[in-house]
């Protein structure tokens, strides 16, 4: 049997979507409950979130993916955007 452990996420209404998991073991999650949508990092290891920032051009994030080569993490945004994530 598989057993779970669960995090309440920040604000009011979130609706998390996106994540990328970092190689210092840092969770990246897109909340897109809020507008404009937010960027939460979660660490495993405190088990506590450590950043939220506002996403600059609106709309909401989709799939996000780390970039191992250079510690960034990359993101699509609906209102037409790519963006890049430096944690």
């Amino acid at each position: 049997m598989i057993g779970f452990t669960e995090w309440r996420l920040p604000g009011d209404a979130p609706r998390p979507y996106g994540t990328a998991l970092d190689d210092k073991g840092r969770l990246w999650i897109a909340d897109t409950g809020v507008i404009p949508n937010h960027i939460l990092g979660f660490d495993t290891a405190t088990e506590k979130f450590i950043s939220a920032t506002e996403v600059p051009s609106g709309g909401n994030v989709r799939h996000m993916m780390f970039n191992k080569a250079d510690g960034s993490f990359w993101f699509g945004v609906d209102a037409g955007y790519l963006a890049q994530g430096n944690p």
